[in-house]
């Protein structure tokens, strides 16, 4: 028994720490000595935003990152692969890394505009991922609901109302950045949702759930409530 939990635990492990390095980089980069390493080196000048902002972006990695090793260590319950886990670490360290580069370099000041509205976002969708996770792990912890699916809550809105939640904070990081171009960033991570994740959910599901997963996906809308 023993020997296979740790055989379950390994691909976990791979993907917090895939995206622990994409963290690490970007704390090198923003906070550290990187940029200065790396200016040095190539023998330029770039800049990334004031350091009220890199150390607001370094903080929305760190607590992504501690919100992700809940998630994968005590809130997952189903069986987890390596090509999944290796997907999800590959896509995280990236992402993260590539937010916290394209910070508008000749900003000067925090504004309310983008760092409020980052805040915000990031704040409302790390609420309603992790509260939404918590709140379907305690009902299934009862007994008498171990193998009924779960549809209360803010799911009676979103099938997946919890990776709508993780959304929000990619687009956080976009308005925090102050750049357009950074929004291309959460539409990856929503492509990676759409053409992978929901795909094998919808194999997973109605396998385990039969009818009463159906009858939910009809009345049900798949990831942004009331639109898709």
């Amino acid at each position: 028994m023993h020997g296979e939990q740790e055989r379950a635990r390994r691909p976990r492990l791979l993907a917090t720490g895939l995206h622990l390095v994409g963290v690490g980089d970007m704390a090198w980069l923003l906070v550290g000595s990187g940029l200065e390493m790396i200016n040095a080196w190539w023998g330029k000048v770039w800049h990334f935003g004031v350091p009220d902002h890199r150390w607001q972006l370094s903080a929305f990695a760190a607590v992504y990152l501690l919100r992700a090793a809940v998630t994968m260590f005590y809130l997952l319950r189903r069986k987890t692969g390596w090509g999944e886990c290796v997907l999800v670490g590959v896509r995280s360290a990236p992402c993260t890394l590539s937010l916290h580069t394209w910070v508008e370099p000749t900003r000067t000041t925090w504004d309310w505009a983008h760092g409020g509205g980052g805040v915000a976002l990031y704040v409302f969708g790390s609420c309603v991922n992790t509260g939404s996770e918590l709140q379907r792990k305690w009902w299934k912890g009862r007994p008498e609901n171990k193998i009924r699916l779960y549809t209360h809550g803010v799911f009676r809105n979103s099938q997946h109302i919890n990776y709508f939640g993780d959304e929000q904070p990619f687009i956080g990081y976009a308005f925090l950045t102050g750049s357009a171009g950074a929004l291309l960033v959460p539409l990856v991570v929503i492509a990676g949702f759409v053409f992978f994740d929901f795909p094998e959910l919808d194999k997973h599901l109605p396998s385990r759930y039969g009818p009463e997963f159906e009858a939910y996906a009809q009345r049900t809308h798949k990831f942004a409530p009331f639109v898709y």
